[in-house]
């Protein structure tokens, strides 16, 4: 498959990231039979097979393309941020994601998780941390996305002037996430959420 406006797809080295706290490790249930959207094989589009290793940036943004086949927009039914799982395997997962006008998810890492987002209705802004320390400014218009490796950091916003609804795919499914502040010091832990929290969302 191409990928629209590939210039879009970042894969982030190491050296650009602030070191996140380790993770405790999770367990993610077992799912045998991936249920892919409108007939697809997913397992064929990413080469799913038991045992291999996280999936590519590359293939989580084709992940997050497959599924908005089957995600509704939102059309101004949601007061706030609010999300949808959509797939739960032990190699990745998926989630929809629904921005009101103003919604957005602070500074945050993906817990040493690859991922991908794929904007389907409306266009994000989306600030990721650089190689040289400072943040680095796009808007994510619709039918693009942006994919990264697991040391990515960023903050996400919805500045308008309509609702979005954006696609997500994580592999390894996410133990968590920590966030982050900007300040004269520089980019600093304020503290971490873990996935078995009751307040944990993506």
């Amino acid at each position: 498959m191409t990928i629209a406006n590939d210039q879009l797809m970042t894969i982030a080295s190491p050296e650009e990231t602030t070191q996140a706290p380790e993770r405790p490790a999770i367990s993610v249930p077992h799912t045998a039979v991936v249920h892919p959207p409108s007939g697809l094989s997913l397992a064929a589009l990413v080469g799913l097979r038991p045992g291999r290793p996280p999936l590519t940036p590359a293939a989580l943004l084709e992940v997050a393309r497959a599924y908005v086949s089957v995600t509704a927009p939102n059309q101004g039914l949601f007061d706030s941020r609010s999300y949808e799982l959509l797939e739960l395997t032990d190699d990745f997962e998926v989630w929809a994601i629904h921005w009101p006008v103003g919604g957005q998810l602070e500074l945050h890492d993906h817990g040493g998780s690859s991922g991908a987002f794929w904007v389907a209705h409306g266009s994000l802004h989306e600030s990721a941390l650089a190689r040289h320390g400072g943040l680095r400014q796009r808007r994510v218009e619709p039918s693009n996305g942006v994919a990264f490796g697991p040391d990515y950091i960023h903050d996400v916003v919805n500045l308008g002037p309509a609702p979005v609804t954006s696609v997500h795919a994580y592999s390894p499914p996410m133990p968590g996430m920590t966030f982050y502040r900007h300040g004269p010091e520089g980019f600093v832990a304020k503290r971490t959420e873990y996935r078995d929290e009751p307040s944990w969302a993506p």
